[in-house]
């Protein structure tokens, strides 16, 4: 048996990586947002973009990968012949329903635009169809995403999106170049998008290769495992289906808010990505692996042992991060995006939606390890269920709030919802395994916490002693820089500090 340690080791990996593709990420949307600001192109662009990302995590990633691991780990190490038939009878009906998909929605764009007077809607519609087809190469490198995961590469996955956003860093710089007017420059764009999807392919190839995959365009349907498969599946991409609904709920209304709303939302989401993308995400995908070879054991205590590890890691990580975010939403925004075409207003109003996002991360955290805890137990019935209340209690509270606090009220809506999804999941996962995880959860955040407000007003301090002392060296962005930077360490090394004097247990507990 891994020791839990185990998945810090491999979350590592892949977070670190995923790190080097947040700090692209934030280069590629400065420049971004200095070219375009919150222009109509700019809120075209990301909602056409919406649909690659959901499309992603419903046939890539996230349903499929978290349906399929677990029944081919029970096959694999039975009859591994049998496991890679059923890998590649997947992969071939995935490859069919996409292509038949995005033939039919590309028809249905072309006749679209004929009939449509908003300028803002034909440009969504436009770009929509440039990058539509995107999504046949970037959800079936999902899918592989998760075999890969399956035999302990975790790093090389990660690449994928360093990938992107070198492209459209690439991109960007290259339509400026060639382009003086925005709508000529967000089309190229948008090409590039869809290059970067052969690309992607390409340089996974030699793993593929390497782990000797026999990939094939067969279709089993007599498979033993493929009805089990689609009894796990449909009610997964059911509720992730809801998950992404929520957010395409989001930018809808958002644009409902008036100019700019889209944009400040996007620009908050990508902001509290960070510790969610580099630190959470990694916790389940390393997790998932490892919950369903317990599960293939019939090693009940040992998924609970690493169910309740993931979640803590996760905690001890993600609530920090919140504080954080709340604390510095405003130096942060100005630091990543304030420039050009991108004013202070924008600023303020993005640093408010992304202090209301923060107040969430500690549920967004652990959504993914809780929902594929499920998954490694073959019940997907439960999770999409709790889905989908969760989904009628975002939008409600959506249109709630955003006639109180417009764009923000969006953010909060929708940690108010997943807080209630992750609450939820954890009491049914707890009478499943016969444990109090909410307990456990509680305990643990209260824990955490208070360590992470002390460490959120030392943040402060900090800021506006550095802001005070290096204004007089620095001016504009630089100073702001310099000041959130050494906040944010002060920050970690407060936080760190007081566990390494009060709680060592809790820090050899996550390594050993």
């Amino acid at each position: 048996m891994k020791k839990n340690s185990y998945i810090l080791k491999k979350a590592g990996s892949f977070g670190s990586i995923t790190g080097v593709s947040r700090i692209l990420g934030y280069i590629r949307d400065m420049f971004f947002a200095k070219i375009f600001g919150t222009s109509l192109f700019a809120d075209a662009f990301l909602t056409a973009f919406t649909f690659p990302n959901l499309f992603r995590k419903l046939f890539g990633e996230g349903a499929l990968s978290g349906s399929f691991i677990p029944i081919f780990s029970d096959h694999y190490h039975k009859d591994q012949k049998s496991a890679w038939k059923l890998l590649c009878s997947i992969l071939t009906i995935l490859f069919i329903i996409l292509s038949a998909l995005t033939a039919l929605v590309l028809l249905g764009l072309s006749f679209s635009e004929k009939h449509v007077e908003s300028e803002r809607i034909l440009y969504i519609l436009q770009l929509t169809r440039i990058m539509f087809p995107y999504i046949i190469l970037v959800c079936t490198l999902g899918f592989m995403f998760g075999i890969f995961n399956f035999f302990g590469h975790y790093a090389l996955p990660a690449l994928s999106s360093v990938i992107l956003n070198i492209a459209l860093i690439t991109g960007i710089g290259v339509s400026i170049k060639l382009f003086q007017d925005s709508y000529s420059r967000i089309i190229f764009l948008s090409w590039t998008v869809l290059l970067c999807g052969f690309i992607q392919w390409i340089f996974y190839t030699p793993l593929i290769i390497k782990l000797k995959i026999p990939l094939k365009f067969e279709i089993c349907m007599t498979h033993p495992a493929m009805s089990q498969f689609f009894k796990l599946y449909l009610p997964s991409v059911f509720a992730i289906s809801i998950m992404q609904i929520n957010v395409f709920a989001d930018r809808i209304i958002a644009v409902f808010i008036g100019p700019g709303a889209p944009t400040f939302l996007y620009y908050a989401n990508r902001i509290y990505q960070l510790p969610l993308g580099v630190f959470a995400v990694s916790i389940a995908l390393a997790s998932l692996p490892e919950f369903s070879k317990c599960v293939s054991r019939q090693n009940m205590k040992g998924l609970v042992d690493k169910l309740i590890y993931s979640l803590k890691l996760s905690l001890f990580i993600s609530i920090p991060s919140s504080v954080g975010l709340i604390v510095l939403s405003k130096p942060i925004t100005a630091m990543l995006f304030q420039r050009g075409a991108f004013s202070p207003q924008a600023t303020e109003t993005t640093a408010i939606v992304l202090s209301f996002y923060a107040i969430g991360l500690f549920a967004f955290s652990n959504l993914k390890t809780l929902t594929y805890a499920f998954y490694a137990l073959k019940d997907s019935i439960i999770p999409t269920k709790i889905a989908f209340v969760c989904m009628i209690i975002n939008i409600l509270l959506n249109i709630a709030f955003m006639f109180w606090i417009r764009s923000a009220g969006i953010a909060l809506a929708t940690s108010i919802s997943i807080a209630i999804n992750i609450f939820a999941l954890m009491f049914y996962l707890g009478r499943k395994l016969q444990i109090d995880l909410i307990s456990t959860f509680f305990h643990t955040t209260i824990k955490y916490l208070i360590p992470s407000l002390f460490m959120g007003f030392v943040v402060r301090s900090c800021y506006i002693s550095c802001i005070s002392l290096l204004q007089i060296h620095f001016t504009g962005s630089l100073l702001q820089c310099f000041a959130t930077l050494i906040s944010v360490i002060s920050g970690v090394i407060v936080y760190l500090g007081i566990f390494f004097i009060f709680s060592r247990k809790d820090l050899r507990r996550f390594i050993s």
